[in-house]
């Protein structure tokens, strides 16, 4: 269920760049400046259900890309850890955010 409410999110604020959450009371997604985007948990329950209904099976791929966050975030961590004069190793904020989309939405 965790990707479609990531994919209903998506759909409903193509801003968001990050979400976070199991399931819709914990939810929290972001935009590409790291403000926090409110939304409307009914239209999301609504999406979901719709999202349910319409692809029971998504792909993990498709949930994979949904979860990550855009190009430009992902340079931009990669960018700071270097710059901090640290590794970009398994410690590294990139690594453990994709990490974590990547056991989140496991190749099936």
């Amino acid at each position: 269920m965790t990707q479609h409410i990531h994919a209903a999110i998506r759909i409903l604020h193509p801003e968001a760049v990050t979400v976070f959450g199991d399931d819709i009371s914990s939810l929290k997604a972001f935009n590409s400046e790291g403000q926090t985007i409110d939304f409307d948990s009914g239209l999301v329950s609504a999406k979901v259900y719709e999202l349910k209904n319409t692809f029971p099976n998504l792909p993990y791929q498709q949930l994979r890309a949904s979860a990550y966050p855009s190009v430009q975030e992902q340079l931009d961590m990669i960018w700071h850890r270097l710059n901090e004069g640290k590794q970009l190793d398994k410690t590294s904020e990139f690594f453990s955010v994709l990490d974590q989309i990547k056991k989140q939405f496991p190749k099936s």
